[in-house]
């Protein structure tokens, strides 16, 4: 991993988007160049253009306000060119409705989706390597019966709407975990207690792990519950996947799992995946969750173990030894971002 050090300049108030309001949720871009960061409190989205840096100091360059109405902010992510996508939520005193709203941050307009059928609830979105933004919704049948469907959109239409390319169904019996922003083509599934790697070009399915003891605790709950305990992470090598505390590691080579790591262990340095420094991304991200919650300093400790283990094998800068690591993390091959006392620190 290339080490490049940028700084945030805290005094200056153009780096305070969120008015020094507590982040909760950060983001970055298929290839990097940008990143969004999100505060709950302050209702605010904002931007950082990662590749413009000046003396060495990060600068966010756009800030968009989340509307009142606005209950819960569910899922953010940004394309290299600089465009906005997130799901938010609100209660209309039935059922909790989740909306999709996305914004092109270069010309300050909304896109439009161009849809044939309504589609209800969202459920993920993000953007990936081809250009391409991706994003999952209940839609309604002619007989009153919801599905799961994967939408695919190009992005490269220049009047502010966008057309569907591709529609996927997802089976019945399935919940979304993710979509992997590497490969548009493979999205992870949860599915009677077991988690699949999906094609849905070639529709091969690969089991990666399986557990009874999600049976019971997972069947009846929503798909966001599911979500917030269950995280993926992949690169060419491995597919990451986290369970409540637990991480296992899947080889894509041999096809099994290879390592079952303990968030609440510390002492990780007896795995021999240390020795595996393209892993390091892939457990890092999923050491810390999307949102603050009651354990995230429990996950604080599988994030000093292995920053301790890289900077006593001269793998990290002692300017990064801090006895004060961030809350919240984002690991890219370029820069390691981080949420601590309500600021983004790179």
């Amino acid at each position: 991993m290339r080490e490049i050090s940028i700084k945030i300049d805290k005094d200056n108030d153009i780096n305070k988007p969120h008015n020094g309001k507590h982040i909760t949720m950060i983001e970055v871009s298929p290839k990097g160049k940008y990143l969004v960061s999100c505060s709950e409190e302050n209702k605010t989205i904002a931007s950082w253009n990662v590749e413009d840096v000046n003396e060495g100091q990060l600068k966010s360059d756009y800030q968009h306000i989340i509307d009142e109405h606005v209950e819960i902010v569910r899922k953010i992510c940004v394309s290299d060119d600089k465009i906005l996508a997130y799901i938010w939520g609100f209660n209309n005193y039935v059922i909790i409705i989740n909306k999709l709203k996305i914004i092109d941050m270069n010309n300050h307009k909304e896109i439009e989706l161009i849809l044939d059928i309504f589609s209800n609830s969202y459920y993920h979105c993000s953007f990936n390597l081809k250009g391409e933004f991706i994003f999952c919704s209940d839609v309604l049948n002619r007989y009153g019966t919801y599905h799961k469907i994967i939408w695919i959109y190009s992005t490269q239409t220049k009047n502010n709407k966008w057309t569907c390319k591709k529609i996927y169904k997802i089976p019945s019996d399935s919940e979304l975990l993710e979509i992997s922003k590497y490969d548009s083509e493979k999205i992870y599934l949860f599915s009677n207690n077991n988690f699949y790697e999906w094609n849905i070009l070639t529709e091969k399915i690969i089991k990666l792990f399986g557990n009874e003891t999600y049976k019971e605790e997972y069947e009846s709950d929503s798909k966001w519950y599911i979500k917030k305990d269950f995280r993926i992470s992949s690169n060419e090598k491995f597919i990451c996947l986290r369970i409540k505390n637990k991480i296992i590691v899947y080889s894509i080579d041999l096809n099994i799992p290879i390592f079952f790591l303990d968030i609440n262990n510390d002492i990780i340095q007896s795995y021999n995946f240390m020795n595996l420094p393209d892993l390091y991304p892939l457990v890092l991200n999923l050491s810390f969750p999307n949102e603050l919650t009651q354990d995230t300093l429990l996950n604080n400790r599988i994030w000093n173990s292995i920053m301790k283990y890289c900077w006593k094998n001269s793998q990290l800068p002692k300017e990064l030894l801090t006895e004060n690591l961030p809350l919240l993390s984002l690991l890219t091959n370029k820069h390691i971002f981080g949420i601590l006392d309500g600021y983004l620190e790179n």
